[in-house]
């Protein structure tokens, strides 16, 4: 898959559940109740993001960061800067999402999140909201794939220098 599709599809599903969850919506939960829930899932995120590049950056040993960072990769820049990236960026989104609920338990407070007869505004803001969270969550998952792939690639290389 591709970086665009990657993004698109959580900017979709953002998008889209508003409409979908509408007609089995039952509970009347409230937009601060719902902020709650992502301020909490964003600081979780955020920690694992910051712990993923504190990881990535101590545990590999300064003779193994040397060579990740003199190995190009396919987009110009160093293994090591990509892999820099790919973490920092993951926690840039998380931030966004801490953003967004703030903004959200401000703005909406005490109002249903999904309304009987919304307004075409406050559909579009849960869409749009939903949609930080769904790229936050997205690249929570990237988070954990790089750092297993990191775990991975540093064992295999300490099995193959400890046999030399």
């Amino acid at each position: 898959m591709t970086r665009s599709k990657v993004l698109w599809l959580p900017v979709l599903a953002g998008v889209l559940t508003p409409w979908v969850v509408r007609p089995f919506a039952t509970v009347s939960t409230s937009i601060s109740e719902a902020s709650d829930f992502g301020l909490n899932y964003a600081a979780f995120g955020f920690g694992a993001c910051v712990t993923g590049a504190v990881l990535a950056i101590s545990l590999p040993g300064r003779e193994r960061i040397r060579q990740w960072a003199q190995t190009p990769t396919n987009d110009g820049f160093s293994a090591f800067s990509d892999l820099v990236f790919a973490l920092t960026w993951s926690a840039m989104a998380q931030l966004a999402v801490l953003v967004v609920c703030g903004l959200s338990m401000v703005i909406g407070g005490d109002e249903q999140l999904l309304p009987m007869n919304p307004k075409d505004s406050h559909t579009l803001l849960l869409g749009a909201s939903l949609a930080v969270f769904f790229y936050g969550l997205t690249q929570l998952v990237v988070l954990v794939q790089t750092v297993s792939q990191l775990d991975t690639l540093i064992d295999l290389q300490e099995r193959t220098s400890s046999t030399d």
